[in-house]
């Protein structure tokens, strides 16, 4: 898995991965849709997003990443899968887990290194723009803090419920 840690990954989504993978016999599992949050809105997002992407670490080890272009990574593993069919781009077998997140305000949300990919120097402004530094140890949530962050996700997919397969939302969801 390749998370961004400034994104949502619903309780189920690891879970829903592997069994997909397993179902379909593929080195990857990628759901055709996502899940994106800008202020105030989340909607579903045609999905090219990597880090909703799971692939078994030994194809990722065999096949690499991309080093010529920030914002271009993961690539060369993403194209091979998908053309060999390891990786159906077009699975409509899940429900959204993992949420491609804007929402953050700008003091929590960071650098978006994919807001300036075409410039050549792009990782190294990355690199100087991404200063947040943990000041405190860090602390694990409650179940009512981590409920309080999956809320409107939940709601979302509550409301939206007739747009994923029933058999996959009865399987992840039933308790949301």
């Amino acid at each position: 898995m390749l998370g961004d840690d400034d994104d949502i990954y619903l309780p189920f989504h690891l879970q829903q991965a592997v069994d997909g993978i397993e179902e379909l016999g593929t080195d990857a599992w990628k759901p055709q849709k996502s899940l994106f949050a800008a202020p105030g809105k989340i909607e579903f997002a045609q999905n090219t997003m990597e880090a909703s992407v799971i692939v078994k670490m030994d194809r990722i080890r065999e096949i690499g990443f991309r080093s010529d272009l920030t914002g271009y990574e993961g690539l060369s593993w993403y194209t091979r899968l998908r053309d060999e069919k390891q990786l159906d781009e077009y699975n409509t077998k899940f429900v959204p887990s993992y949420c491609f997140n804007w929402s953050d305000p700008s003091e929590m949300a960071g650098h978006k290194q994919s807001g300036d990919i075409d410039n050549p120097n792009n990782f190294d402004n990355h690199k100087e723009a991404s200063l947040d530094r943990a000041n405190l140890p860090l602390v694990e949530l409650s179940i009512e803090e981590l409920h309080i962050v999956y809320q409107p996700y939940f709601e979302f997919l509550k409301s939206n419920r007739n747009e994923f397969d029933e058999e996959q939302y009865n399987r992840y969801c039933s308790t949301i």
